[in-house]
């Protein structure tokens, strides 16, 4: 069984991403909405590599689409799973995942 870490742009993304949706859709829903999408993320401990691959971006890395509406970005590597960035539908993945390299 993998760990599961979330790095400090993936913290970002969530309490921005929760922050939106308060806004938009009251605080019940947007907490509901965002444990949902963390129980799903908790999913990679079993089965770290169901993403699709993407080396063409980065070594390791891995995507997977939540509800059609958040892309999650992460790399497996000796059991542990790295959140890189939690992305909603629209935002660049390759500028934000450089853009946070730098």
């Amino acid at each position: 069984m993998a760990t599961v870490e979330f790095n400090i742009e993936a913290r970002r993304d969530l309490r921005a991403y929760r922050a939106w949706l308060r806004k938009e859709a009251g605080r019940r829903i947007a907490d509901r909405w965002i444990e949902a999408l963390l129980d799903w993320v908790e999913k990679l401990r079993d089965f770290p590599d169901l993403g699709t691959p993407r080396p063409d971006l980065r070594a390791a890395l891995r995507t997977r689409v939540f509800r059609r509406s958040v892309t999650i970005a992460y790399v497996s590597v000796d059991g542990r799973v790295t959140v890189l960035r939690v992305l909603a539908r629209g935002r660049d993945l390759t500028a934000e995942l450089f853009s946070a390299d730098r």
